[in-house]
């Protein structure tokens, strides 16, 4: 026996041979009496309690505590043939009849002799726990499950389920009659599918037409976004990006005076028959800008577009990488295959600056 005259609970543990969750665990069912010594235990208490250790170590849980998941599979040990989940230990505890000893991450753990003393007393009770749940889980689905049955997005059904006060069961799951019922709804899954957004590059495909024909579109327009997002184009650098409805999309489908099969044939560089129909010419800067976000996009280096009012020219300045992409030459060619911004190549000078590799070099 140690000489000490007082413990703290792990030198107290260390003495009479048990590990700290025996410790805890003897503590909580009084097998060894509370500190009499100013928060620490005596030596004579000490003494007493390993006088004693046999009868304490054969009161003790087998191992220490445990969570949800393995404390369902000690229970389902004294129950046969029930499926017990770690969610029906978790609402033992909510009824009462658990409680939680220790805790792992935020997770509640449980005293091993407690989940057999429930196990043998409340049998039927966890037997019904079991049954409605896996009733529920049958009569449910969760979210995704939802959606794949639908056809629609987790965007999608969360606005629809909002705007018709349908709410989500225990689990966080959701009804199978009621995502049936939004199924059955043709009229609401039509809404959904018109309502859906794309973006730019979307549309384009979506009419099977270039990207440029898009743009045209929306300055003849034709054609208006139903709202913006910000992309995230570089690193605290952001562009606003047009969203446009599946359902805008088709009903342009349907504008007689849009030649859809001359569109669609027209190789890169051919000019655009919308060009007409543009009411207004797109201002200059606006062209320079939109230029420099495609640049910035397509090839991940930061295109910076400067205005020199006394020259009245745009200027490019841009880092190419370290393959020297985009090149003066690349940049050149993109500004001559943009109808709207060609004329314009004359007042804009291009900057790409000497492309290096050496450590720390920033643009």
């Amino acid at each position: 026996m140690s000489t000490r005259k007082d413990f703290g609970p792990i030198q107290a543990s260390r003495e009479l041979g048990l590990a700290q969750w025996q410790w805890y665990a003897a503590r909580r069912s009084e097998l060894i009496g509370a500190p009499d010594r100013g928060g620490r235990w005596s030596a004579e208490l000490i003494a007493e309690a390993g006088a004693r250790i046999e009868q304490i170590r054969a009161q003790l849980p087998d191992g220490p505590p445990i969570g949800a998941v393995r404390a369902a599979e000690r229970i389902a040990q004294h129950l046969d043939g029930v499926a017990v989940a770690g969610c029906d230990v978790e609402a033992l505890a909510l009824h009462g009849l658990l409680t939680g000893v220790d805790e792992y991450k935020g997770h509640a753990l449980y005293d091993q002799n407690d989940l057999d003393r429930v196990a043998a007393d409340h049998g039927e009770l966890i037997a019904g726990l079991a049954t409605d749940r896996l009733a529920w889980q049958q009569a449910s689905l969760t979210r995704d499950e939802a959606c794949e049955q639908l056809g629609w997005n987790r965007t999608e059904f969360a606005r629809v389920t909002s705007e018709l006060g349908i709410e989500a069961g225990r689990f966080g799951r959701w009804p199978r009659e009621q995502v049936q019922a939004l199924a059955t709804d043709e009229q609401l899954c039509e809404r959904v599918r018109r309502a859906r957004l794309l973006g730019p590059d979307q549309a384009a495909e979506f009419l099977r037409v270039r990207r440029r024909e898009v743009d045209y579109l929306v300055a003849s327009g034709f054609l208006a976004p139903a709202t913006h997002v910000d992309s995230e184009i570089s690193r605290n650098r952001y562009v606003s990006v047009a969203l446009y409805t599946t359902g805008a999309l088709e009903d342009l489908l349907d504008f007689a005076v849009i030649d859809w099969e001359q569109l669609r044939g027209l190789e890169p560089g051919d000019p655009s028959p919308l060009r007409e129909f543009t009411a207004l010419p797109i201002e200059r800067a606006k062209l320079v800008r939109a230029l420099a976000t495609d640049l910035t996009q397509t090839h991940g280096v930061e295109v910076d577009p400067r205005y020199d009012y006394r020259a009245d020219t745009w200027h490019l300045h841009w880092q190419p990488d370290i393959k020297g992409v985009p090149s003066r030459e690349g940049v050149a060619a993109e500004i001559a295959a943009r109808p709207l911004l060609r004329p314009h190549r004359r007042q804009i000078a291009l900057h790409p600056a000497e492309t290096t590799v050496e450590k720390g070099s920033s643009r």
